[in-house]
């Protein structure tokens, strides 16, 4: 379906909408779903226009990386792994830089000793602790990888 086909579908679909509203008489509580339907047809474009040139990343998760890492027993596949495992890595590192701008923000906002625990500062300052162990094991597993696809021996990684 071309982008304009989609534009003109969606435009009779609005005004069909449009003029049972009015027969409805009906209230403002109808126009979300309108909203909805402008805002889908303007994200729904066409893949098919694209340029074939644009690759979109591909991003793997940690669930899908360890099933992939059980499974793998060729050199490629563990070159791939190493590849997962760095993307991940920056990802956590991404992630850990965030929280700590928000760690450093919710500092400076506390007020002395708060009533509750744990405080939003300590709820930041765990996350980021969290976000800077993942990454450094992200890490290590990456290099495990690219030692395995090398065909070298491997020191453990716990």
């Amino acid at each position: 379906m071309s982008c304009r086909s989609a534009a003109a579908a969606l435009y009779a679909i609005l005004i069909i909408r449009h003029s049972a509203l009015q027969q409805e008489h009906a209230t403002l509580k109808n126009i979300p779903l309108v909203l909805v339907l402008l805002t889908m047809g303007v994200a729904a474009g066409n893949p098919a226009q694209t340029p074939a040139s644009v690759q979109q990343p591909v991003h793997v998760t940690e669930r899908q990386v360890t099933i992939l890492a059980r499974k793998a027993h060729s050199s490629e596949q563990f070159r791939e792994l190493a590849r997962d495992y760095a993307e991940l890595q920056t990802a956590y590192l991404r992630k850990a830089a965030d929280e700590k701008r928000e760690w450093d923000r919710r500092v400076q906002l506390s007020s002395g000793s708060s009533a509750k625990y744990p405080s939003s500062v300590d709820s930041a300052h765990q996350l980021y602790d969290l976000f800077v162990y993942k990454a450094a094991l992200m890490g290590r597993r990456a290099e495990m990888c690219k030692q395995l696809a090398a065909g070298t021996t491997v020191s453990s990684t716990r």
